[in-house]
């Protein structure tokens, strides 16, 4: 008697333990997402996550593009009340690669954060641009108009976006596929992202 309830006990802590949730601490801080992916689904060769520091909001990437996007680098930043970009520095790594295309930034003005992409895609990334919104403690995080960046990249492919962060949120973390692609060097193949709120 005594070792089946021995034996019952040790069930019931068995299965609890398997069928407990798991964490998800890691994406406790993104409230919207993930967009939807921009670029082919086809096959590559890597993938990288690029994700701003607890506290800092994504205000722009450093895109290396010539006919198509070679690979691109997150920044962020914390902000001011008003949206007001301080300590600004870039993250660890980058979604593709930096040879073959000339950098070119494309950052949001301070007082904004970035919020989307839009551009243009075939095989590859062709085209990138990015979406600023304003940021303000007393709005509760982004509102006000979209506005855009000027783009890098070529003008192949056909166009994709805007797709954009809903609510409040602004871009935090960026995903994206590259592969080689012949003389071209690193090639991004396909990205995308997900947002949080202040």
């Amino acid at each position: 008697m005594k070792l089946n309830r021995f034996l019952t006990r040790a069930l019931l802590t068995f299965c609890v333990a398997v069928t407990a949730p798991e964490p998800r601490a890691a994406l406790a801080q993104e409230s919207w997402g993930p967009s939807p992916t921009m670029g082919s689904l086809g096959s590559a060769d890597y993938q990288q996550s690029l994700i701003c520091p607890t506290g800092k909001h994504a205000i722009g990437v450093t895109v290396y593009a010539a006919t198509y996007v070679n690979g691109f680098e997150l920044e962020c930043a914390t902000l001011g009340a008003n949206g007001e970009h301080q300590s600004i520095g870039t993250v660890s790594g980058m979604v593709g690669g930096s040879v073959g295309g000339a950098p070119k930034q494309l950052r949001c003005p301070s007082g904004k954060v970035m919020v989307g992409f839009q551009g243009r895609q075939g095989m590859w990334i062709d085209r990138v641009q990015v979406a600023c919104k304003p940021w303000r403690v007393s709005a509760g995080g982004t509102d006000g108009s979209v506005t855009w960046t000027s783009a890098a990249g070529g003008t192949g492919g056909v166009a994709y976006g805007p797709v954009n962060c809903g609510g409040k949120t602004g871009v935090r973390r960026i995903d994206g596929w590259h592969g080689h692609f012949l003389l071209q060097g690193e090639l991004v193949h396909s990205y995308w992202f997900y947002c949080r709120g202040p």
